[in-house]
């Protein structure tokens, strides 16, 4: 079962548990479910969102990361050509 199997079975339980509510408070019973609802599909957005987050900021390091290798890789190979290019001097 799921997350929303299980919120489903929650909303289910709580309609089921409301149902022998007082006759005074009886019209409460769908504005509860309905916040309720609300609710559970809320925080489950906002996880989800914030996991997004995560990931993007795990990518964005691997970027850089990546971005710093490559640039390493390029100043010693410039350094390589440079002197490289003094000893063609120094023969020529």
């Amino acid at each position: 079962m799921g997350k929303p199997a299980v919120a489903a079975l929650r909303v289910v339980l709580l309609a089921v548990d409301l149902d022998g509510l007082n006759a005074q408070y009886a019209r409460l019973r769908t504005p509860i479910l309905v916040i309720t609802i609300l609710g559970i599909v809320s925080a489950q957005v906002v996880v989800i969102g914030v996991v997004l987050l995560l990931c993007g900021v795990v990518v964005a390091v691997l970027v850089v990361l990546v971005l710093r290798v490559l640039l390493a890789q390029a100043v010693t190979r410039d350094i390589e050509a440079a002197r490289m290019r003094a000893e063609l001097e120094e023969v020529i």
